[in-house]
């Protein structure tokens, strides 16, 4: 490892806006990879859910608040916290999908930057050195269960029918 990618990996270990702008990819269906903005409001959320043990976060679509939670789980699991983290929706297709959005994430982040994986099927994503797991599950009420998660993003929470 050069200096300068030992130097760009203490940054993002330091500060995970630094990481988020810098070095992660979001995709949008209409205009293909777009780096991740820079926008006060999702550098607000960031720092929320960095200073909050819980965060409920009412939005509408299109304001990547998904691609931002999952940035900041993967940050963790890269960065700062072995463990396992939990990415819930309301469905495993759903649920899987988050996954998606992790692994096209990592996928394109410098290769100094990708750990070796140990495990990388549609439900799970198993780093073999840092000891951390992102795992996919529905958000039924046994599926998260005999889990202690380090951290849990649950995305599309609102009941589908009232």
């Amino acid at each position: 490892m050069t200096p300068s990618e030992l130097q760009s990996i203490r940054l993002c270990r330091a500060n995970p806006w630094h990481f988020l702008t810098r070095f992660v990819l979001t995709q949008d269906p209409a205009r293909g990879d777009l780096a991740y903005p820079d926008f006060p409001y999702l550098k607000a959320l960031l720092e929320a859910a960095l200073a909050h043990r819980f965060l409920l976060v009412p939005k509408s679509r299109q304001m990547m608040v998904t691609w931002s939670m999952i940035s900041l789980l993967l940050w963790r699991a890269l960065f700062r916290q072995s463990g396992v983290y939990l990415l819930l929706s309301r469905n495993e297709r759903c649920a899987e999908e988050l996954l998606d959005r992790a692994r096209f994430i990592l996928e394109r982040l410098p290769s100094h930057m990708q750990p070796e994986l140990k495990t990388n099927n549609r439900s799970e994503l198993e780093f073999a050195a840092l000891g951390s797991r992102l795992l996919s599950l529905p958000a039924s009420p046994d599926g998260p269960r005999m889990y202690s998660p380090t951290a849990v993003f649950w995305d599309e929470m609102a009941p589908s029918s009232v």
